[in-house]
């Protein structure tokens, strides 16, 4: 007998369980069983925030309508009502004060005042301007809350941006938070001043986050107990003595920093926000402090005030630096590659350097002019590039002087994706000393701008077995699959775990036989993605086959794109074939199809893979008018294979020469049970599960046509909407075309909601 042994775990257990869930989540264990309801009332996590709830986590508030904002609040008194626990470790809740948003919920506020105890407490003032009456209800309301606040160990207030907002007053009401640790005002506005008079009703604090101050100054009682300061000032920051600080970020626009009596320090973080010509940042009086940071991670703009800095000041300054990361994102210029060499030598005891680079493309520029004398990075043993462009030559160059002035170098990391370029670089650098140097390469990018495809053959050729974890190829032009001599060069890519082909247009002569010949030299591939631009020659591939080969390692296919013409279709059948454990099967087609179309996909072997096409949610059919009725019959039968259809549209082409055909006679005896006999619809009757919406155009009343009306009508269980466009002009008498339009009217509907819509001209 099976044991259930997640109901046998204690309360405790599931409640952790249940708070690293979203709250459509845990809303659905409620119907488990009794004991899941009373669990999900008792969770002592109530994390309520507005996008977590609606959906999108990055999507803004001011994308969101007011109805949504109404129905939060609606969902959220809900689940406040639900819940019993009255010892919470974590409260996220979202206040609408603006003025065009819904009323406040006073009710949360009764709710939270109720509460015995909160641990960590999140405030976030959704869509919030300036001052506006709202607030000041928020203040008088908060009053109630001065038991709760008392228990409050972590505070977090977002996008609180009234400049009007009587911070002075609120504090002075009596708001104590006797228990808080960890203070964090994101995106909030508030004036030295007032910040400064919050700081008194707190206990001394453990933590603290400010965004948007003007300056800060933080005296003995505010900073004896701080362990982590993170700001962003625009002026002057003033902290000392913090003797337990052991970790500072700092992000200024201008000013001074003076720290003193910080014997702790280990970890810091300086860097400027868009500085301008006049701007400028001063640390002299924060010398002292900065001399025992082990942990430094500065931007290229405060890196070049230490450059500037007098040659004898910043000796010595850095020394006991061990882990120094660069971050010289978003910068247009070389420059900053220029500061790095120059600015090296004020490191000589780094140990791990890791470097964030250009996001913008510079200038060719040598950089090696920077350098003044020589020196050498006698300790560093790690380096790590968090984005590499191999194609800049400023970071080329950058690149190859690190790896001339390391001595001891153990590991270097380089991002996993990269791009074809980095094949030049392997003729410069040095495997025997750096054996392992690309090894956290796994993935090339084969199709880039401005690659000469011959030198990139050759370069593969020689020097992908300096690339000893590389596992994927992307973007794979199909063309290399010839140009490249495997009987010379056997065993080349059989690391390779992942392929993705690409055939452009202007290769249509390497068809899909150059893909069945050559996917032999990938012997352990388990992911294949194929990707069409093109409608492929119809040009058999069994001749460019060698024989049959299996295919054993492989267990998924993408093609994208899609067109199942007969070289594609017997693409598709050999994949389908050689693969012996195959797993998943991912395809999108093209959604222009014909009628021949359907005649390639019902010679499939669908016992095998029944779900070949279940990632088709759309199809637009095209029928010649000189269709024959069996035609009609494969096309019934292929729809089968589509069991995630959404929308189906039939469009018959030639449409003048079945405006001259006049025998567009119905029959009123035939029914869909007639059609199965007479084998237009296969074997027995099937639904359309998924099929909400058909369009139709160049609708000329034939009987045919008019018996695969019946047939989707009646099939389609969930159809919503039939716009169906009449020939024009029609081929018959007015009276021929009121009965047929009468007939079609009357015909069986599976779905109670469709809608038959008629159009004497195309509006869609």
């Amino acid at each position: 007998m099976a044991v259930d042994r997640l109901n046998g775990l204690p309360d405790d257990v599931l409640h952790q369980i249940l708070s690293s869930l979203n709250t459509k989540e845990k809303v659905r264990t409620r119907i488990l069983s009794k004991r899941w309801r009373d669990l999900f009332s008792s969770i002592p996590t109530l994390d309520y925030c507005f996008n977590s709830i609606h959906g999108d986590h990055y999507k803004p508030f001011s994308k969101y309508r007011l109805d949504h904002r109404r129905n939060y609040i609606d969902i959220v008194d809900g689940l406040l009502r639900l819940s019993k626990s009255t010892h919470l470790r974590l409260l996220h809740l979202d206040f609408f004060i603006a003025n065009d948003g819904p009323p406040f919920p006073d009710q949360w506020l009764r709710f939270v005042a109720g509460l015995s105890s909160v641990t960590d407490l999140v405030i976030c003032f959704q869509g919030i301007g300036d001052w506006n009456p709202k607030i000041s209800r928020f203040r008088s309301s908060v009053l109630s809350l001065n038991r709760t606040l008392l228990t409050v160990r972590s505070l977090t207030l977002d996008r609180f941006k009234p400049s009007g907002f009587p911070w002075c007053g609120f504090i002075a009401d009596g708001c104590y938070f006797g228990s808080l640790k960890s203070l964090s005002l994101s995106d909030v506005c508030i004036s030295d001043e007032d910040f400064a008079s919050m700081l008194k009703l707190c206990p001394p604090l453990e933590s603290i986050r400010v965004d948007r101050i003007h300056g800060l100054t933080l005296s003995d009682r505010d900073a004896c107990r701080l362990e982590t300061l993170d700001v962003c000032v625009r002026g002057d920051v003033e902290i000392g003595p913090a003797l337990r600080l052991r970790v500072f970020r700092l992000k200024t626009y201008r000013g001074t920093l003076s720290m003193k009596g910080v014997p702790a320090l280990r970890e810091a973080t300086l860097s400027m926000c868009s500085p301008s010509e006049d701007s400028s940042f001063q640390f002299d009086e924060a010398v002292s402090s900065l001399k025992s940071i082990e942990s430094l991670t500065i931007d290229r703009h405060v890196l070049k005030v230490i450059r500037d800095r007098d040659v004898h000041c910043s000796l010595g300054l850095f020394d006991n630096v061990k882990r120094l990361h660069l971050d010289l994102s978003y910068d247009k210029t070389e420059s900053s590659y220029c500061t790095v060499v120059a600015s090296l030598r004020y490191f000589p005891y780094v140990e791990e350097l890791s470097i964030q680079c250009l996001h913008w493309r510079c200038s060719s520029k040598d950089i090696t002019c920077a350098i003044d004398g020589s020196y050498q990075l006698n300790h560093l043993k790690v380096i790590k590039f968090m984005t590499f462009y191999p194609r800049e030559e400023a970071e080329m160059q950058l690149f190859k002087f690190l790896l001339q002035r390391t001595v001891i170098l153990e590991k270097f990391h380089l991002p996993s994706y990269q791009s074809v370029h980095i094949l030049e670089l392997i003729d410069d650098l040095d495997f025997e000393r750096f054996p392992g140097l690309l090894n956290d390469v796994k993935c090339l990018n084969l199709l880039h701008a401005g690659c000469n495809e011959e030198l990139i053959v050759d370069a593969i050729i020689s020097h992908v077995r300096h690339l000893q974890r590389l596992k994927e190829f992307t973007r794979f032009p199909v063309k290399y699959l010839v140009d490249i001599d495997f009987d010379r060069f056997p065993g080349l890519f059989d690391n390779i775990k992942s392929l993705d082909l690409r055939l452009r247009s202007h290769s249509m002569k390497f068809t899909n036989g150059t893909i069945a010949a050559g996917l032999r030299h990938f012997r352990h591939l388990e992911e294949l993605s194929i990707s069409y631009s093109y409608e492929s020659k119809k040009i058999p591939i069994t001749g460019a086959i060698d024989g049959y080969y299996p295919m054993n390692h492989l267990k998924t296919i993408n093609v994208n794109n899609f067109h199942p013409g007969e070289a594609d279709m017997q693409l598709l059948k050999f994949l389908l074939g050689s693969a012996v454990i195959l797993e998943t099967f991912h395809m999108s087609m093209c959604s222009d199809q014909t009628v021949e179309t359907f005649q390639h996909i019902n010679d499939l072997d669908f016992e095998r893979f029944p779900g070949v096409f279940d990632d088709v949610w759309s199809l637009n059919l095209r029928i010649p008018s000189h269709s024959a009725e069996p035609m009609y019959g494969i096309i019934v039968a292929g729809l089968r294979h589509f069991r995630c259809l959404k929308k189906l549209s039939i469009e018959y082409t030639d449409s003048d020469n079945r405006r001259n055909d006049r025998t567009c006679a119905i029959d009123g005896s035939t029914t869909r049970w007639e059609l199965e006999k007479r084998g237009i619809l296969g074997n027995k009757i099937y639904a359309l599960n998924r099929l909400e919406v058909i369009r139709m155009t160049e609708f000329s009343g034939r009987e045919k046509e008019i018996q695969l009306i019946e047939f989707l009508l009646g099939s389609a269980v969930v159809l919503v909407d039939f716009y169906m466009t009449l020939c024009s002009p029609w081929p018959g008498s007015a009276k021929h075309e009121s009965q047929v339009l009468e007939y079609i009217s009357l015909l069986y509907r599976a779905s109670h909601n469709a809608r038959l819509k008629l159009f004497r001209k195309r509006r869609f």
